[in-house]
């Protein structure tokens, strides 16, 4: 995908250009969702492929106000290549199926595992085992 040169998309709004952890930023307001009175907005880098280095997610008071819900912030930039360890398998990694990842994530943090969960996984293991037959593992 090539972005474009100022980071909005389509639908979306370019609210102004600064700085940030020495990158140009592009200040982008997401397009509204239906349903969803909430707004969104990003500050992307132009040159590292208009990543997200900010993000705040607001939603709508009853005064009329918006109240900040969500706030992501990188607060460390490192350029060049990662280290390469980053990206070996590990012997004590097992491979599982989208269900028995979920299943372990859902117990550690206390989640209920209920019908939706296992229609959405059963989805997520039939593509998993179709990716896996393909690729001959």
């Amino acid at each position: 995908m090539n972005p474009p040169a100022n980071c909005v998309f389509r639908g979306e709004t370019l609210l102004g250009a600064q700085t940030m952890m020495d990158q140009k930023v592009m200040e982008v307001r997401w397009p509204p969702t239906p349903g969803w009175p909430g707004q969104i907005t990003e500050w992307r880098a132009a040159a590292l492929g208009c990543q997200a280095l900010h993000a705040e997610i607001r939603t709508p008071q009853p005064d009329g106000s918006l109240k900040l819900v969500s706030e992501t912030r990188a607060i460390s930039l490192v350029l060049g290549n990662p280290d390469p360890h980053l990206f070996e398998d590990e012997p004590t990694y097992a491979e599982v199926k989208p269900s028995e990842a979920w299943r372990r994530t859902f117990e550690k943090v206390g989640w209920t595992w209920g019908p939706d969960a296992e229609q959405y996984a059963a989805q997520a293991d039939n593509a998993y085992l179709v990716s896996v037959k393909m690729a001959g593992r």
